[in-house]
């Protein structure tokens, strides 16, 4: 229950005499409970409000109860609010991270095991413009005809190489579907096709199996 303090102060009109203040105080008890409900109804922030109220009013329910009605999904809307944009702020972050990240542009052929073919156990050697190194791959033809050359490497990757009037396009096959697919000019020289990407990167692969048009 709410106890109740009683303080003696001087009368400030009768010399001699004293008069008796009487204040109200919430017990910890109570605190306690109206603490809880504020947790319950509006977060942390309204448990920490609904104590301080409490006390503030002296231990009087009935002005608590008025004021944290309306209160309680204001404060629990106003955390609602500052949780999302601490979220949306993070999310921010890590995309920022993502896009600063170092990309590498280098045209890497997977190194596999041969399969059947028309020309077996052929070596192209890539050259990286971006970065200098040069990189060696295995591959197999399994398709050559009217410039349309189908590339098995020996991970298993497939690739379609066209070469036609100077030109190329390489692309990936995924699931029956063309991807990652990159252009550039060709040059033939002796037994070498030599790929010129457009990103900067070379590519030779010998012209034996090769059908160009």
């Amino acid at each position: 229950m709410t106890e109740q303090q009683k303080v003696t102060t001087p009368d400030p009109i009768t010399t001699g005499e004293a008069r008796v203040m009487v204040r109200q105080t919430a017990t910890g008890f109570e605190q306690g409970i109206a603490g809880l409900a504020g947790l319950f109804t509006a977060g942390p922030l309204g448990a920490l409000a609904a104590w301080g109220a409490l006390r503030g009013l002296q231990g009087k329910w009935a002005p608590w109860f008025v004021l944290g009605i309306p209160a309680a999904p204001t404060l629990l809307i106003a955390q609602f609010a500052v949780l999302g944009a601490i979220g949306v702020a993070v999310d921010e972050a890590q995309q920022q991270q993502t896009s600063f990240a170092p990309v590498t542009q280098n045209y890497t052929a997977p190194v596999s095991k041969p399969a059947l073919s028309l020309a077996s156990n052929q070596h192209s050697s890539f050259w990286a413009y971006s970065t200098g190194k040069s990189e060696v791959a295995d591959y197999t033809i399994t398709k050559a005809n009217g410039g349309m050359n189908t590339l098995r490497y020996s991970d298993g990757l497939v690739s379609i190489l066209s070469l036609n009037n100077g030109k190329f396009m390489h692309s990936i096959v995924d699931n029956g579907k063309s991807t990652d697919i990159k252009r550039g000019t060709y040059t033939v020289k002796g037994d070498k096709v030599q790929l010129n990407f457009q990103s900067g990167t070379k590519a030779t692969f010998p012209r034996s199996g090769l059908s160009i048009s």
